[in-house]
This record gives C-alpha cells, sequence and structure tokens, in this order.
C-alpha cells in the first residue's frame, strides 16, 4: 500500500517534499518502527525523485533519523519482525544517499546545502558504517534466533551497504571478535591465533 502511494508521489516530487515537510512539522517522537519503516520508504523515493528540491533542514532530517535507526537497530538485544523492516527500508535510503554522494554528480550539485558532502564524510558516514558493522556481528552471532529466510534477505542488504564502507571506517571499527569452540579445532592455528588476539 505504500509504495503504491508513493508511486503516485514520485511522479510529483514536490508532493513528496511537501509530506516529508509536514512530517517533519508534526515530529516523529512516538513513531514504533513500522512507522519510521514507512517513513524511511518516503524518504528513499525522496531523495531518489525530490533530492534537488530539498531544504537543509529536510536532507537533515534524514540523515539524522537513518543514523538513529541504525544506531538503535545495532544495540538492541533481540530484533523482532518490525525491526528488520526497518534496517531492511533504511539499508535501502542509505544505498540511494551513497551512491548519490559518490557519484560525480553530488560535487558539482548546486541544490544540495554547501556543506552536505563534508558533514556527510565526516560525521554521518563513520556513524552509519560503525552501526552497519555492529548490526552485521550481532546478527551472525545470534543467526539461530532467526528465521533463515529473513535473515538471509537482511544479510543481502547488510552486505551490499558493507561493501561500500571504507577502508578508514573499517579501520576505525572497534569490536571483540568471539573464536566460536564448533569450529576452533578444524581451523588452522594461525587463524585461531588471529581471532583470539
Amino acid at each position: 500500500e505504500t509504495i503504491a502511494v508513493l508511486g503516485k508521489l514520485s511522479e510529483d516530487p514536490s508532493r513528496l517534499i511537501g509530506v516529508l515537510a509536514q512530517i517533519i512539522e508534526n515530529g516523529i517522537e512516538n513513531w514504533k518502527s513500522k512507522e519510521q519503516r514507512n517513513l524511511a520508504i518516503l524518504m528513499d523515493a525522496t531523495v531518489k525523485y525530490g533530492r534537488s528540491d530539498l531544504l537543509s533542514e529536510q536532507w537533515d532530517f534524514i540523515l539524522c533519523n537513518i543514523t538513529s535507526w541504525l544506531e538503535n537497530i545495532s544495540s538492541f538485544e533481540t530484533m523482532d519482525l518490525d525491526a528488520f523492516c526497518l534496517l531492511r527500508e533504511t539499508l535501502s535510503v542509505l544505498d540511494t544517499l551513497t551512491e548519490f554522494f559518490n557519484s560525480p554528480g553530488a560535487l558539482a550539485d548546486p541544490s544540495l546545502p554547501a556543506d552536505m558532502l563534508d558533514t556527510w564524510k565526516e560525521f554521518f558516514n563513520p556513524q552509519i558504517s560503525g552501526s552497519i558493522l555492529s548490526i552485521f556481528f550481532n546478527l551472525v552471532a545470534a543467526k539461530e534466533e532467526f528465521p533463515e529466510l529473513l535473515l538471509y534477505s537482511v544479510m543481502k542488504s547488510l552486505s551490499k551497504s558493507i561493501s561500500k564502507i571504507g577502508l578508514d571506517e573499517l579501520q576505525q571499527f572497534q569490536t571483540t571478535l568471539k573464536l566460536s569452540v564448533d569450529y576452533s579445532d578444524v581451523l588452522p592455528d594461525e587463524i585461531n591465533s588471529l581471532v583470539n588476539h
């Protein structure tokens, strides 16, 4: 239903931006994962079809919310279906943003706020990258708790996002790797040593 409505709205990007502006004005403080997921779908369509008309505050709203959602998801002890759906849609927005911000056209786009690309590279991208890596490791560690098809779908989206993480962000990421006892006897000594140190 949401996709059908957005399909009609995307024919006139000013309507997408109008809906986004109304949501910003009304606030989303009490929104749950399901509503946030629908908002992520709207954000994705807005960035794809109406980015040249976005105002600075709308860019901030989009970037701050996807950063916040990914941080929240990375701290979940367990994930329900709504959280998985929010993660997938948030990763879709992220993919659209990353593709645009890394394109040659973004550098010459006069509609972007002056410091948008620097803010993306210096603040948002590192924050988001750390959250994505945390989510990935958390899901891998708890993979038995989730239905295989759902996990596959999310891992496919996560893999796409991880493949776009830069070397600097990968080197800055801090995590404690845990060796699985199940595999320690089949791994070569060098790998066991690497994983445990």
